[in-house]
C-alpha cells in the first residue's frame, strides 16, 4: 500500500504470508515499511518516529528518513503471527505511520504520513473430508479420511435408519475398515438396499476443529438371503391311496393333493407371497388341498418382503 509523500517520493507498506502452521491454525506475516524515491531526495539525519499495527499487534521505533534519488530504503520491518478463524479463513487489518516533519521544496511542510488497509490470508484447511465404499450387510467397507495435518485425529460415527454408533475414537489412521453390522437387517426388512452416513469429527489434540460426513450404500446379499422352502405334497384321498398304496402317487382327476410350502424368510424379512400351480389349478395359500388334480407337476414359488424369490418343482 502506497502513500504519497511528494510527487517523487512515496511511503509503502508491504506484507506477505511467510508461512502457515496447519496444526495450530495460524500464519506468520512478514511486513516492512519502505521509503521509495524516483527523482526526489531528502537530506535528514534526525531520528523520526514510526509505527506499524498488524492485526492488533503494535510495533514502533525511530529511524532516519534521508534518501537519495532512485533509491528504496527500508524504514522498519518485522513479522507477526496471526491466528486464523475456526474455519481456517482470516482477514486482518493493518495501519502504519511515519514521521517526517520536514520542509520540502515546492511542497512545504510535511508532517506525519499514515495509511490503513487490510489483507486476506490463504485459508488453512481444517475439517478433514471423508469418503466410504459400499458393501453387503456383514461385509466390510473402507472409510478414507483426507486430513490437512498428520497431527489431526478423527472420531468416526455412523447413522443408519434408527441406528447410531461409534466406529472409531480419535484414530490417527487415514483408512479405517468397518464391517456393516448384522443389526442393519432389521432396519430394512422390506428392502434390498438402503444407505447410511459416516460422520467424521476432526480433532487437533482435544480441540474439535469441525465435522464432515459422507454416504455409504448398504445392500442385502440375495444369494445368502433368499427364503428357504421345503415343499411337501401328498395324496389325501383315501380311495386313490388305497388303489396306489402310496401317498406320493397320484391318479389323474381323482387324487386330492394336500400341500404345504414350509417356507421361511431370512434376517428379519417375511414371506410376502405364495404361488403354487398344478395343471389348471393355482393358489396363493401357504397350505391346503387341491381336489381332483389334473397334473403331477407342482410348481412352488415364494417371495419375501425384500422381493427375493425361490422356486421348486415337485414331480409326482
Amino acid at each position: 500500500m502506497d502513500v504519497t509523500v511528494t510527487n517523487q517520493i512515496k511511503l509503502r507498506f508491504n506484507w506477505s504470508q511467510a508461512s502457515q502452521n496447519i496444526s495450530n491454525n495460524n500464519s506468520v506475516v512478514s511486513w516492512n515499511l519502505q521509503l521509495i524515491s524516483t527523482t526526489g531526495t531528502i537530506s535528514s539525519s534526525a531520528n523520526k518516529s514510526w509505527s506499524v499495527t498488524v492485526n492488533g499487534s503494535k510495533y514502533s521505533g525511530t529511524n532516519t528518513i534521508g534518501i537519495s534519488t532512485n533509491t528504496t530504503k527500508t524504514l522498519a520491518s518485522g513479522s507477526t503471527t496471526i491466528a486464523h478463524n475456526s474455519d481456517g479463513t482470516k482477514t486482518f487489518s493493518f495501519s502504519f505511520s511515519q514521521q517526517f516533519d520536514i520542509n520540502y521544496s515546492g511542497v512545504g511542510h510535511i508532517g506525519t504520513k499514515s495509511g490503513i488497509g487490510s489483507g486476506t490470508l490463504t485459508t488453512i484447511p481444517r475439517t478433514s473430508s471423508v469418503s466410504a465404499t459400499s458393501a453387503n450387510i456383514g461385509s466390510p467397507i473402507t472409510i478414507t479420511i483426507n486430513r490437512a495435518s498428520s497431527s489431526f485425529t478423527h472420531t468416526l460415527t455412523y447413522s443408519f435408519c434408527n441406528l447410531t454408533g461409534t466406529i472409531a475414537t480419535k484414530t490417527s489412521s487415514t483408512s479405517v475398515s468397518w464391517t456393516l453390522p448384522t443389526s442393519f437387517y432389521a432396519q430394512i426388512p422390506n428392502a434390498k438396499s438402503s444407505w447410511g452416513r459416516v460422520t467424521c469429527q476432526t480433532y487437533n489434540g482435544n480441540t474439535l476443529i469441525g465435522s464432515s460426513e459422507c454416504r455409504f450404500d448398504v445392500y442385502v446379499n440375495e444369494s445368502t438371503n433368499k427364503p428357504t422352502m421345503s415343499p411337501r405334497v401328498v395324496d389325501t384321498n383315501g380311495k386313490t391311496k388305497t388303489l396306489t398304496g402310496d401317498e406320493n402317487k397320484f391318479i389323474k382327476y381323482y387324487s386330492s393333493a394336500n400341500f404345504a410350502f414350509n417356507a421361511s424368510a431370512k434376517n428379519s424379512a417375511t414371506i410376502k407371497t405364495y404361488s403354487l400351480k398344478v395343471g389348471s389349478q393355482q393358489t396363493s395359500n401357504s397350505s391346503g388341498t387341491f381336489q381332483n388334480v389334473d397334473s403331477a407337476s407342482f410348481a412352488f414359488v415364494v417371495t419375501d418382503s425384500r422381493g427375493f424369490s425361490v422356486s421348486q418343482t415337485l414331480n409326482k
